[in-house]
């Protein structure tokens, strides 16, 4: 489990060093211009759930 801010998180994204991803959003709430979020990585599998009013992503690796 890595839990960090965005160059935390893009540093283990960028070396291949991760499983799987998981995102929580929110769609109906905006704070303004921030810190900005991990890119997650191209032609990852991904799956959509909701949960409370909110999106919860999963990303999968597609490793070889």
């Amino acid at each position: 489990l890595v839990e960090g801010g965005a160059n935390l998180l893009n540093l283990f994204l960028d070396s291949d060093l991760w499983d799987a991803i998981r995102v929580e959003r929110n769609p109906s709430l905006f704070i303004g211009n921030g810190v900005r979020a991990p890119r997650i990585p191209e032609g990852v599998n991904e799956v959509v759930e909701s949960c409370g009013g909110n999106e919860i992503h999963h990303f999968a690796h597609k490793k070889s």
